[in-house]
């Protein structure tokens, strides 16, 4: 039988789209939340709080649900797919950038220089926007936390499948010298002499 595959080098492909979809997801989300009415968007509180921290939410619902299938043994895939949100969340920011100023109307000749002026605008609202590292933290620790336990859990379980595998060992009998005795020889000291 062989061993159990950690699932590190898949957990990096599959997480990797797994990111590219979480961010196209938290783009979608932003821009459907954008063009919908005020009233809707106040229905949840205020809008500005509400959206980014929910969309987090959702891109570490998703790229955890992506990393629980995966079945990761490696105690590495969850700073990896803490990573990927990170990543996931900035690139919701570019893509909600492009998503808006494609809906104001703009021409698909300046979609790339829109594309480099959000990336260059990003350094500032990662240090300037208040709902950034929020939205951010509301992404990384569901998919931290829901990984580490499903890594754990399949260690553990591999662990005690390996120890129930073994076969047990029959005793080893214990050393005895040579010229012992089998049987121990009960010792007979003369009382008196008769």
């Amino acid at each position: 039988m062989s061993p159990p595959r950690s699932g590190l080098v898949r957990g990096l492909l599959v997480g990797f789209a797994a990111m590219i979809l979480a961010g196209a997801a938290f783009s979608s989300l932003h821009f459907l939340y954008v063009n919908v009415s005020l009233e809707v968007r106040w229905f949840a509180g205020n809008p500005a709080v509400s959206m980014p921290i929910g969309g987090g939410l959702l891109i570490g619902l998703l790229l955890a649900l992506t990393f629980w299938l995966l079945r990761p043994r490696s105690l590495l895939v969850p700073f990896v797919a803490l990573l990927y949100a990170v990543g996931a969340r900035v690139l919701g920011h570019v893509g909600d950038g492009l998503a808006i100023s494609i809906d104001m109307g703009f021409p698909a000749e300046v979609w790339p220089k829109h594309a480099r002026l959000i990336v260059e605008y990003l350094p500032k609202a990662v240090r300037e926007d208040p709902t950034f590292w929020p939205s951010v933290a509301a992404a990384t620790v569901p998919v931290f936390l829901l990984t580490l336990i499903r890594a754990l859990r399949l260690r553990s379980r591999d662990r005690a499948a390996a120890l129930a595998a073994t076969p047990e060992e029959p005793p080893q009998p214990e050393y005895r010298d040579p010229f012992e005795p089998a049987q121990p020889v009960e010792s007979r000291t003369p009382t008196q002499f008769r």
